[in-house]
């Protein structure tokens, strides 16, 4: 049986208990809206995304142009954060120059998950966001939908 865009039970749905098949449906709703749109970042791309920030020569054959500006003591907020994976790379490259990363999460369950590694979530929808918070750094892997908006209101929300 199939449901939905390329979603197949190995079970015949008949036989499974309603409030199971409430759950299930449940979850694949949710898994049809946001699935489109979330696509963790991989390392390689935040590597990359990062190398103008790097204290070392990178070896890639490739030409950066290196930012005088050093990952220290500054507010990062990632707007999309997905499961993190953007501030896990910060916190794991950049943890002892003292930067506060923050998150907006729109999905409840990835801002649990956001909050179990410690990222301070702030906001559930960026461009609803109308906190008080100013950021040194605004980096993300924006959702294809409106992401010309989301670079427009991270304009608004960086230090100049």
């Amino acid at each position: 049986m199939a449901i939905g865009p390329g979603i197949l039970f190995d079970v015949d749905l008949q036989d499974v208990p309603g409030p199971a098949i409430s759950l299930i449906l449940k979850k694949l709703k949710k898994q049809i809206m946001i699935g489109e749109q979330f696509y963790p970042t991989p390392k390689k791309v935040i590597e990359k995304m990062l190398l103008p920030y790097k204290t070392e020569k990178a070896e890639t054959g490739h030409h950066y142009r290196t930012v005088n500006y050093k990952l220290e003591n500054l507010h990062i907020l990632d707007p999309s954060a997905g499961k993190g994976d953007i501030l896990d790379f910060m916190k794991d490259q950049y943890h002892y120059n003292n930067i506060n990363l923050y998150a907006i999460e729109i999905d409840s369950e990835l801002q649990y998950t956001l909050q179990g590694k410690s990222y301070q979530v702030i906001g559930t929808d960026f461009l609803k966001y109308s906190g008080d918070l100013y950021f040194d750094m605004i980096i993300m892997n924006p959702p294809f939908d409106h992401g010309a908006d989301h670079l427009l209101k991270a304009l608004d929300y960086t230090f100049n």
